[in-house]
């Protein structure tokens, strides 16, 4: 029987936390709750959302995950682009699934949109 979503989904917030502490960013948190975002935006934060899957056959669905990276500050548009810049080669670097990242913003339920990306994973195998 397959994983369940959510065992992936820890799984893969051990894969970026590897792949930040190996860049050296042992400041940005890897996480599954976008409650933490708000706050850990300051030294960036990666939040692995729920999967989109698709049910191709019977026997295997297929998960595609996104990872939403943001960083602050709000008021400082370079320096939080300087931020999210390393935590995109990090993940890179840790030869994570990655597919595409589409820049945009992050709304808290509080506060200024901080930058983000959105980064789209491949399917898994």
């Amino acid at each position: 029987m397959p994983e369940s979503t959510l065992d992936l989904a820890r799984q893969l917030v051990d894969d970026v936390r590897a792949a930040l502490d190996a860049a050296g960013l042992e400041g940005v948190h890897a996480t599954l709750d976008a409650n933490e975002i708000p706050s850990a935006a300051r030294n960036g934060v990666v939040c692995v959302s729920p999967p989109t899957v698709t049910f191709e056959t019977w026997n295997d669905p297929a998960p595609a995950f996104e990872l939403n990276a943001v960083a602050g500050p709000a008021d400082n548009y370079l320096a939080a682009w300087e931020r999210l810049d390393r935590i995109l080669r990090a993940l890179h670097s840790g030869e994570l699934n990655l597919k595409r990242a589409e820049p945009g913003g992050f709304q808290p339920s509080n506060g200024s949109v901080l930058p983000a990306y959105t980064i789209t994973l491949n399917e898994m195998e």
